[in-house]
């Protein structure tokens, strides 16, 4: 089995369960349209709506994004928001731009210091279901 050191970003459970059988990889599966129905995902998008960027931070690896600012979910619940989100495009996460005037020490575990925003497409769907009135 070929193994992939890059995290794999897939639609689907199925699409997961297909891609752990041909290579040991990370996959992060972003579950579809399931951003509607996922509180945390939900959540951050609203949160990035606020604020246009937010800290971000990650081991070497980049395997698992962190965010500390907020503690309702666990750090793991957050890194599947990020990467879920990301998959889709609708955040862009970006370890080589850190936030100006930001105090990463509560990041200081982790030696990647970035930042995380929405793209045109997470506003424009923040903007769809906040029209909506879609409730996490």
């Amino acid at each position: 089995m070929r193994r992939v050191r890059e995290v794999v970003v897939v639609e689907g459970r199925y699409d997961k369960n297909a891609l752990k059988q041909a290579v040991e990889a990370t996959v992060v599966e972003t579950g579809g349209f399931g951003v509607f129905n996922d509180k945390e995902r939900l959540a951050l998008l609203r949160r990035l709506g606020e604020t246009p960027f937010l800290p971000a931070a990650a081991a070497y690896d980049r395997k698992a994004p962190v965010y500390l600012e907020e503690q309702e979910r666990s750090r793991e619940e957050y890194a599947a928001a990020i990467l879920g989100l990301a998959g889709k495009g609708l955040v862009r996460l970006d370890y080589d731009i850190p936030l100006a005037n930001f105090d990463y020490a509560a990041y200081r575990n982790y030696p990647l210091h970035g930042s995380m925003a929405l793209t045109g497409w997470g506003q424009e769907l923040l903007e769809q279901i906040e029209i909506q009135g879609i409730e996490e």
